[in-house]
């Protein structure tokens, strides 16, 4: 079953089908905790270093795309 979070990203057009695909696999979780907990940022949401530390790079990194 797809999520969300999951239809929401995969018609992203990012340029670059490896962004497009990092998009979705680290992307989609991270929304899905930050949806369920608005008030926290993407570290408090997340729970998880590594998944956040992803997260905030790609959005960092691809924020003028």
């Amino acid at each position: 079953m797809t999520s969300w979070a999951e239809e929401e990203v995969k018609t992203a057009a990012l340029g670059d089908q490896r962004l497009n695909k990092r998009l979705l696999k680290d992307m989609r979780s991270t929304l899905e905790d930050l949806a369920s907990q608005k008030e926290c940022k993407i570290h408090q949401a997340s729970g998880r270093r590594g998944q956040a530390n992803r997260s905030t790079r790609f959005i960092l990194m691809h924020h003028h795309i």
